[in-house]
């Protein structure tokens, strides 16, 4: 499977250890025993992310750990940047096969996140999760609360459903009182957030795993035209 962004990676017990002694300056100098714990803790995957330039490591797979607990005054989890040996990672599960999983209902976000796997399954769009509620339908451990977002992953080949899909995803937050934040996938490897993609702007920015950059929207809009 390609690597992108938001993907999830099981990884070896040598692999934690070795994420976990070569972490970067700013981290090696604070190693914790909470920073240890999240990352030799099995039930957590890594989530796969783009390497800053110049900080990219031969033979490595840059990934991030979230923890499920926040900490501190200001409630923040735990988020450590990492690197893994690739011959270390033994899975790879794309955010659309996260939403294969049942779906508990804990909290709002989740309810939204099931309304809209039913939804996009009806307009034959592909539907994937990341962030706190795809950790938490992966992992079973409570990574959201009524405070949280709902970051989505939308993949489809018709334009107009997948406009009658983002509004009706607004929708949804309303009803939930949760904000949902869809990002476009597009062909390239690249992603664009939807809200931007449906604003009147020529050009929106977009990520991937090999860096960030403007796309005309043109540009967009003629790969659904292929």
């Amino acid at each position: 499977m390609k690597l992108c962004r938001h993907y999830l990676v099981e990884i070896t017990n040598q692999g934690r250890l070795d994420a976990y002694q070569n972490l970067g300056s700013d981290y090696a100098s604070a190693r914790s025993k909470l920073i240890e714990a999240l990352i030799m803790n099995e039930r957590i995957p890594g989530i796969l992310r783009r390497a800053e330039e110049g900080y990219r490591k031969q033979g490595t797979v840059a990934v991030g750990f979230s923890s499920p607990q926040r900490y501190g005054k200001g409630q923040s989890r735990l988020r450590v940047p990492a690197f893994v040996p690739r011959e270390e990672i033994t899975k790879i599960t794309s955010s659309y096969q996260v939403l294969m999983l049942p779906i508990s209902g804990r909290t709002p976000c989740l309810n939204a996140l099931q309304e809209a796997k039913e939804l996009a399954a009806e307009l034959n769009i592909e539907l994937g999760a990341w962030g706190s509620a795809g950790l938490e339908v992966y992992t079973g451990l409570p990574y959201t609360d009524h405070n949280s977002d709902l970051d989505l992953l939308v993949r489809g080949q018709n334009l107009q459903a997948i406009e009658q899909f983002y509004f009706s995803l607004k929708q949804l937050g309303e009803k939930y009182n949760c904000r949902l934040d869809p990002e476009l996938d597009l062909p390239n490897g690249y992603g664009v957030k939807l809200s931007e993609f449906f604003m009147h702007t020529t050009e929106l920015l977009g990520k991937s795993m090999k860096g960030v950059g403007l796309i005309p929207k043109q540009v967009i809009v003629d790969m659904f035209k292929n």
